[in-house]
């Protein structure tokens, strides 16, 4: 007979182990996310999300500044669609459906309205 502790231990690994976040989330689960969701997945790449090394004061840190830039990014005045996609892709390095920078977003748009 199985003892109920070690039941409970498989039980509780197995419900656990669909919880932890993937490093490289596919096109398919990512595909329509907001850039608050996609700054979220880049700062949890920031941070190792499912790698051995995990740092989560440096995915903290990530998370302070991306929420300090998205508020300074909300009064930013209107950009033409062109200049936001131009921006939008800089603030993603090339993962457009997975990953997103607000700090890179407002220096983009800052590099466009400096003379």
């Amino acid at each position: 007979m199985v003892p109920m502790r070690s039941l409970v231990a498989v039980a509780l690994l197995l419900a656990l182990g669909g919880c932890a976040p993937s490093s490289n989330p596919s096109d398919e689960e990512t595909a329509g996310l907001s850039r608050s969701t996609r700054s979220q997945n880049y700062c949890a790449r920031i941070g190792g999300a499912g790698t051995a090394f995990y740092d989560s004061e440096r995915m903290l840190a990530c998370r302070r500044s991306e929420y300090t830039a998205e508020a300074f990014a909300r009064d930013l005045p209107p950009m033409s669609p062109a200049a936001d996609a131009e921006c939008d892709g800089r603030a993603s390095f090339g993962n457009a459906l997975a990953y997103f920078s607000w700090v890179a977003y407002v220096d983009c748009v800052g590099d466009m309205t400096t003379p």
